[in-house]
């Protein structure tokens, strides 16, 4: 695993079911200090992270916040007009967060990127993950099953793969909080081709 120099990040927290890396999703910034975050992300790289709540936020938020979190970007900001912003954000990668700082209306934390470790003999794993993900998805309409193989077939690394499958078919927080804080893709492609198998 290499780690990153240090980095300083506007975070959003949120409870619930994470976004994992190498995904799209639609993100509703309504609270004033996002609000704000979201301005001054807006105004420089476009990006900020999603910390995951695992208890009421309290103002320690080391005892509230899981560690490991998510770096965005945001792709399309829609502002409406009472101030809210309808986002679509990328998840780009994972992040640990090292610790809470910042006088601002919203939570910044230093963070350092974090890699994951790779295994070897990828294109085998990326052939049963991809049979193993395509025969779950066999009640799947013909139409959204040729956007699924098309979106699948894109991703040319396994971990992109994995984060892939996972988002599309994970549902549970605890789930998808393992595949976001595992950094070994070894143990998340032996975990993610247990839950399709079964």
């Amino acid at each position: 695993m290499e780690v990153e120099t240090k980095q300083q990040i506007g975070v959003i927290l949120l409870p619930g079911v994470p976004l994992l890396p190498n995904n799209a999703s639609p993100l509703h910034i309504f609270e004033p200090r996002y609000r704000q975050m979201l301005e001054d992300a807006m105004f420089g790289d476009k990006q900020f992270a999603i910390g995951r709540l695992i208890s009421d936020e309290s103002e320690n938020l080391h005892s509230c916040v899981s560690s490991t979190g998510l770096l965005v970007r945001v792709i399309i900001n829609q502002e409406l007009p009472d101030g809210r912003s309808v986002l679509i954000v990328r998840g780009e990668n994972t992040i640990q967060f090292t610790d809470w700082t910042g006088s601002l209306p919203y939570p910044i934390a230093n963070y350092e990127s974090l890699d994951r470790t790779h295994i070897t003999d990828t294109e085998h794993v990326r052939q049963l993950l991809r049979e193993s993900f395509l025969n779950s998805l066999e009640d799947e309409p013909e139409e959204n099953l040729a956007k699924i193989t098309e979106a699948l077939e894109s991703y040319d690394d396994l971990t992109g793969m994995i984060d892939f499958i996972a988002h599309y078919s994970i549902r549970t927080e605890a789930e998808r909080s393992f595949y976001l804080d595992e950094l070994c893709d070894s143990t998340r492609a032996s975990r993610l081709l247990l839950s399709l198998e079964k």
